[in-house]
């Protein structure tokens, strides 16, 4: 418990109550009032009537995620910062230092955000741009996984923000043809061992999309029609995944494979998947038990372990 909980839980509340609450003096309360509302929080206090707190800034700061969060206990640490060159690799370095499971790295800004293959990610002010350090006991082939299944959480959540969207394999999540999320799964691992992985996600929430890129990529804003709270639909996001991703590492795909082809914007469309050495032009049969690609194609069915792929009349993932 602490003054924002507090707070949130109570219209209007003296600092003489809050202080009993927390078990804190009447000046350490004033004082952790002060500290919230340098953060960007709107707290209103009279003499007579007490505090109360009018508005919750719209950040990614450790105290709106933990705020929104169904279980805190679902992460361990929560390393903020405002601009970064890239979560990812701050989440690599500190996955390294050996930073525990479920921390997650996130900010406002990117710099240097990045995709599959390296492509550039614009990552500015009112995205969501987060990385989470996940130390699973699976096999390392079987990694991949861990990018469907946090594309099932985004998607479930989404829908309960009357948010249609489809899971384009491997890694994007789109609306309307244009791209809104992409994920990225990076790992450390040795023969039959993985050490750690960095789960990264961006999410066009709030950010104003570039002109270059407005055929193929869409905000959430633009879709709603209004700011989303970033931090609770983040909090969401991994209060989600934090359960799909245990019956992951103890289940296995299989048992997610259904929804996720539910999901996907593939299933029996016309493709071109470029593995880099080759291409197939083909029509998606399903993702299968294990998170693989099944194509149709003029010499029978070829499983796809990883590739581009670009739908016809539609846009590569990133």
């Amino acid at each position: 418990m602490n003054i924002l909980n507090v707070l949130s839980r109570n219209k209007r509340i003296s600092g003489e109550k809050i202080a009993e609450i927390l078990k804190i003096t009447r000046a350490a309360v004033h004082k952790q009032v002060n500290r919230l509302r340098k953060q960007g929080y709107n707290i209103s206090g009279h003499k007579n009537s007490g505090y109360s707190l009018v508005e919750n800034p719209n950040l990614l700061i450790p105290n709106e995620i933990k705020l929104n969060l169904h279980n805190p206990a679902h992460l361990k640490e929560i390393v903020y910062k405002d601009k970064i060159n890239s979560t990812q690799l701050l989440a690599k370095e500190l996955a390294a230092r050996g930073k525990p499971e479920w921390t997650l790295v996130v900010c406002e800004e990117q710099t240097q955000g990045y995709g599959r293959i390296n492509r550039k990610w614009f990552s500015p002010k009112g995205g969501i741009w987060f990385s989470l350090i996940l130390r699973p006991d699976i096999l390392p082939e079987k990694v991949p996984q861990i990018t469907l299944a946090i594309s099932i959480s985004i998607c479930r959540v989404f829908k309960k923000y009357k948010i249609d969207p489809f899971i384009k394999w491997p890694n994007d999540i789109v609306v309307d043809n244009r791209k809104v999320v992409g994920i990225l799964t990076e790992m450390s691992a040795e023969i039959g061992r993985v050490n750690w992985v960095i789960a990264g996600v961006g999410i066009n929430a709030n950010n104003e999309i570039p002109g270059e890129v407005k055929d193929t990529a869409l905000s959430l804003k633009k879709i709603s029609g209004y700011e989303v709270n970033r931090a609770r639909l983040l909090a969401d996001i991994v209060s989600d995944f934090h359960n799909v991703y245990k019956e992951l590492c103890s289940k296995g795909f299989s048992l997610f494979s259904a929804e996720y082809n539910k999901y996907s914007n593939l299933i029996g469309k016309d493709v071109k998947v470029d593995s880099g050495d080759r291409v197939i032009i083909g029509k998606v049969k399903e993702i299968d038990s294990d998170g693989y690609l099944w194509i149709k194609h003029s010499k029978g069915l070829e499983k796809i372990i990883a590739a581009d792929v670009t739908l016809s009349g539609g846009a590569k993932d990133g």
